[in-house]
């Protein structure tokens, strides 16, 4: 039974009932929506083809696809900001309500937001980055990186809000009501609002492809991450590369299936409310515990220094061991605190359905716990041993020879301590087999 309503306005009854064919809740999944999923097919076609031969086909497509949807962005601005109303929006969106400026919610979502735009923790910046030379200036980067996703935010801000200014004075409604999140903004809103325009195909198109490009270029860096990862752990497959890529499309592809569902948009509303955003924060906690706790602040200070020729000042150590963890720890339960009760356009999900979400959020860091214990159990008898001895520094140096070489003699000329090695983190009992 699809989800009627009389009283939605054009534009929402046919992204409902026209391209989501939305049901009335997730208990009822209904049938494949053929044309969601000959569109995800093309998706997946295309996004194997520009990975197919890894960093290489990854870094040639990446030319193309970061840059555009710039091109794209800049054109929609020149045409948001000359609308009439354009100021209205522009100022909503500049205006603060500094009350709200001591509501923790507002806080969390923001930083939440910003792992979003950021993306730490998911693996794609520290995979992409390990393609680089050894001494990359890698704090410039991240410098770099932080300032051109605060000024894309901001730019594509007003990109929106210009357009929502025109439409609200179009519609006779206040900025504030027709400003929403989420998909609603997306595909609902804001092509609304172009509709308004002059040669609305136009400006629909552009947007939509940015859109396009901008979603295929996340899951490249993202795909990549994965395959290098396997192919890490398990080399055996390095052979087999253009297999394992065939095969995780084929895998990501099945498991996308069932948002071609009439039940689908709640489906990716459940995944998202519950799995990407808390997920994240906890494998970002883990790395900073691990990196600055068990590692060693003074050990990564010594890498960062050797790699990049000047050791970080107090502030990045003040920032990485203390500020940071605490940062994150306060986001993390802010954000399950203030967690809101999962909706999709005012309907509420049945509890199995939250319980489920619950779930997908403990699939995702669970086998951070899962792996350490296997790894412990499977080098020790016991499992305290294996504690003692694992959360201590083991020996790293870098994979290249030469580097390898410059990086022991830098140690050894500051007469710092060794690591402990991987036999002796093993014990004896695993020596003697």
């Amino acid at each position: 039974m699809l989800l009627i309503n009389s009283s939605r306005q054009p534009m929402s009854s046919f992204s409902s009932l026209e391209v989501l064919r939305i049901s009335s809740s997730i208990a009822e999944l209904g049938t494949i929506v053929w044309e969601q999923l000959i569109c995800l097919l093309i998706t997946w076609i295309i996004i194997f083809a520009c990975v197919v031969r890894g960093i290489k086909s990854v870094g040639k497509v990446a030319y193309f696809t970061a840059p555009f949807p710039y091109l794209l962005l800049t054109i929609l601005f020149v045409r948001g900001v000359t609308l009439p109303g354009a100021a209205t929006g522009i100022k909503f969106f500049f205006y603060p309500e500094w009350h709200r400026l001591l509501d923790l919610r507002v806080w969390s979502d923001a930083a939440v937001q910003m792992f979003f735009g950021l993306g730490p923790g998911w693996g794609g910046i520290i995979n992409m980055a390990s393609f680089n030379r050894f001494h990359n200036n890698a704090k410039f980067d991240s410098v770099l990186v932080v300032m051109i996703n605060v000024f894309t935010s901001i730019y594509a801000g007003v990109v929106v809000f210009s357009v929502l200014g025109f439409f609200s004075k179009m519609s006779g409604k206040p900025v504030r009501t027709v400003a929403t999140s989420g998909a609603g903004l997306a595909f609902v809103t804001y092509p609304e609002a172009i509709a308004k325009m002059p040669i609305p195909q136009l400006w629909a198109f552009l947007f939509f492809i940015m859109l396009f490009l901008l979603g295929i270029d996340s899951v490249f860096v993202q795909l990549e991450a994965i395959t290098t990862s396997i192919l890490d752990e398990i080399q055996v497959l390095r052979k087999y590369k253009v297999v394992l890529t065939t095969a995780l499309c084929i895998f990501s592809f099945g498991c996308s299936i069932i948002m071609c569902t009439n039940a689908g948009m709640y489906i990716l509303q459940l995944f998202d409310w519950y799995s990407s955003a808390l997920s994240i924060i906890v494998i970002c906690l883990v790395e900073i515990i691990m990196v600055m706790y068990i590692y060693g602040t003074d050990n990564f200070l010594t890498d960062v220094e050797f790699m990049l020729g000047k050791r970080p000042n107090l502030f990045w150590r003040i920032s990485w061991k203390y500020i940071t963890p605490i940062v994150l720890i306060f986001i993390l339960l802010t954000s399950i605190i203030f967690l809101r009760e999962i909706t999709y356009n005012g309907v509420k999900y049945p509890q199995w359905a939250v319980v489920l979400g619950w779930l997908s959020f403990v699939s995702s860091v669970i086998w951070i716990p899962l792996y350490i214990f296997f790894i412990m159990i499977l080098k020790r008898n016991t499992l305290c041993s294996s504690l003692k001895r694992r959360l201590r520094p083991l020996d790293w140096t870098p994979a290249d020879p030469q580097d390898r070489e410059e990086y022991e003699a830098f140690r050894r000329q500051r007469r710092l301590p060794k690591f402990m090695t991987e036999s002796e983190a093993e014990g004896p009992a695993t020596a003697e087999k």
